[in-house]
């Protein structure tokens, strides 16, 4: 058995599935400076441990923090899974997300976890095309970032992508209400081709009159119009945004569920580049 923790040789080896090891590539590519990985290989076999602070993740910051880590995991074999488990620090508090039921039972077989999530992410294969009242922007005005908000979308990590070519906005304006979009997501680099559609909100009085479908849509067609694959990302009580995927046939290709330690200590702030945290 083989331990690799080249950060360029693992991205690659990850990036030749780019769906697949989504949620790992997203943040490595996202949290350089605040995420390490690790690959055992033995033979033709694989498994890639990515950590990441949980500080510095507005999401995870805010559901999790409690934690010290977020553990993501890829593997080709359980056993594999197994010996980078063993190599996660747990004294601060971590959160697995796991994406295999191979990788779950193998979590399983340790005391000390709960189950708190699961999501699902679909992508396309359809033909779609834009909707002519959406407004598609890399320059987002105030309206746009305060009804993205609500899904916890932070302008300040929003902004750098939006200005490298690496987000847009796709945005539904409400001709009553120039200065309050009826509907917005944003659609934003998770690694190489990989591009979420992230963030939509439909205004609370506009609801139930189709908008979100029509700006996801367009979101998928200038996606595809630029050669990239989309990821649609939903929990799995979100029942309507569900129904939108599933109603633009969507393909569901994974499900990431999240785990989290039962006892948890104060997060340890282990940056800069988690020294001493993986033997």
């Amino acid at each position: 058995m083989i331990i690799i923790e080249d950060r360029e040789a693992i991205v690659r080896h990850l990036a030749e599935a780019p769906l697949r090891n989504v949620a790992l590539l997203k943040h490595l590519f996202l949290y350089p400076r605040n995420t390490r990985a690790m690959m055992v290989a033995e033979g033709d076999r694989r498994a890639t441990l990515v950590l990441l602070e949980t500080e510095a993740s507005a999401w995870d910051r805010a559901t999790y923090g409690d934690c010290a880590l977020v553990a993501f995991l890829a593997s080709d074999a359980a056993e594999l899974s197994a010996v980078l488990m063993e190599h996660v620090p747990l004294a601060g508090g971590a959160v697995f997300k796991l994406q295999s039921d191979a990788e779950r039972a193998v979590l399983a077989a340790r005391a000390g976890f709960e189950q708190t999530a699961r999501y699902f992410s679909y992508t396309a294969n359809g033909v779609f095309q834009r909707d002519p009242a959406v407004r598609i922007t890399s320059r987002p005005g105030d309206g746009d970032f305060a009804l993205i908000s609500e899904q916890g979308h932070e302008r300040a990590t929003l902004e750098p992508q939006l200005a490298s070519d690496d987000a847009f906005f796709c945005v539904l304006d409400d001709p009553g209400a120039p200065e309050r979009p009826g509907a917005v997501c944003c659609v934003f680099r998770n690694h190489g081709p990989v591009f979420e559609i992230g963030g939509v909100v439909t205004r609370r009085d506009r609801r139930r009159e189709g908008l979100a479908r029509r700006v996801v849509a367009t979101a998928l067609a200038v996606l595809a119009e630029r050669s990239r694959l989309p990821r649609y990302h939903v929990a799995d009580g979100n029942v309507a945004s569900i129904a939108l995927a599933e109603g633009l046939g969507l393909q569901r290709f994974l499900t990431l569920t999240h785990h989290r330690t039962l006892s948890r200590g104060s997060p340890t702030n282990l940056h800069p580049g988690f020294v001493g945290a993986v033997a």
